[in-house]
């Protein structure tokens, strides 16, 4: 399990530290700085990861990228689209393959605030095709918003009673 953690751990660090760089190149100075801000936090996974601690690593790591897909999202020049918002899914997987269950609950809760703040924030017509809500309109889902926000409250206040 430590070796797996690890090797999460390594790709991912990389990948924020290469995406920084691409980025930067490309002109999209914003992202690159979220990404860039993002690596050292990636670097401290490892260092937690060395030490044995598997679960706080992968939740770190899990934790700073729901921020950083959630702020390139917000800051990409495109919007919100389809692919890029599937990473939350990928996020949410790996949590469930590494975690147990209250730590799982938690960032599946994160998750849940995050869509809410997503709702809070983008025009409806600019939600992905996917997310239901999606209508020809300017205006925001407040309703959608508190559901998946009382969603995420209902996933944290599970994680403190799931029984590690």
């Amino acid at each position: 399990m430590s070796a797996i953690v690890r090797v999460a751990v390594v790709a991912v660090t990389l990948a924020l530290f290469v995406s920084a760089l691409f980025n930067a190149l490309l002109g999209f100075q914003d992202i690159a700085i979220v990404l860039a801000l993002a690596t050292p936090l990636g670097i401290s996974a490892w260092g937690f990861s060395r030490a044995g601690h598997n679960e706080a690593a992968v939740g770190l790591l899990c934790s700073v990228l729901i921020v950083v897909v959630t702020l390139i999202l917000l800051m990409n020049p495109l919007g919100v689209h389809d692919m890029s918002i599937t990473a939350y899914g990928g996020i949410v997987l790996v949590a469930a393959l590494l975690l147990t269950r209250r730590a799982f609950f938690a960032i599946v809760a994160l998750v849940f605030i995050v869509v809410a703040a997503i709702y809070i924030i983008e025009p409806a017509n600019s939600l992905p095709s996917f997310v239901p809500g999606r209508v020809h309109s300017t205006g925001h889902h407040p309703l959608r918003a508190a559901g998946s926000l009382v969603i995420g409250i209902v996933f944290s206040v599970g994680a403190g009673f799931v029984q590690t």
